[in-house]
């Protein structure tokens, strides 16, 4: 299929145009009232071409202060425990292949996955959980395992 609804219509014009010489306004104001005439798709708001985008699903590898506050416990360590228990292996000191955890609080590195033990759960607005490829493209070569950045609201 191709790129166009359909290339005939498309071959008529540049045939007309080409053995009855019609003036390139009026070819313009054909071609103009041709894309104007598309009707919008009726559950789309404000009569847009474009379909309403689907609401996103909430990420694995993102937490937020509203999913913080579900849960009990004083520190982040903990809570992540809790809300996302696949991350369990990232928190450890090393992850399964023995590279370590880094932890950024506001950007900052603060050492491994101990430095969440110290951090209260309510002052946090969101954590994010870098793959190690994700950490080595943010922080560098250097960077040998993941990273957790934490976002507090300061």
């Amino acid at each position: 299929m191709s790129a166009f609804p359909s290339s005939r219509p498309l071959a008529l014009l540049i045939a007309t145009i080409v053995h009855v010489r019609v003036p390139l306004a009026a070819v313009l104001a054909l071609t103009a009232t041709g894309c104007a005439a598309t009707t919008p798709i009726a559950s789309s708001p404000r009569g847009s071409e474009h379909p309403p985008r689907a609401e996103a699903a909430p990420s694995r590898s993102v937490v937020t202060a509203g999913e913080l506050a579900t849960v009990e416990g004083a520190s982040l360590f903990d809570a992540l425990r809790r809300i996302r228990p696949e991350w369990s292996r990232h928190l450890s000191p090393a992850d399964p292949d023995g590279q370590v955890t880094v932890v950024y609080v506001d950007g900052v590195r603060t050492g491994d996955m101990q430095a969440l033990h110290g951090i209260p759960r309510a002052s946090v607005r969101r954590v994010d959980l870098l793959s190690r490829v994700d950490a080595q493209v943010r922080y560098g070569n250097g960077h040998g395992g993941r990273a957790i950045l934490v976002t507090t609201t300061r």
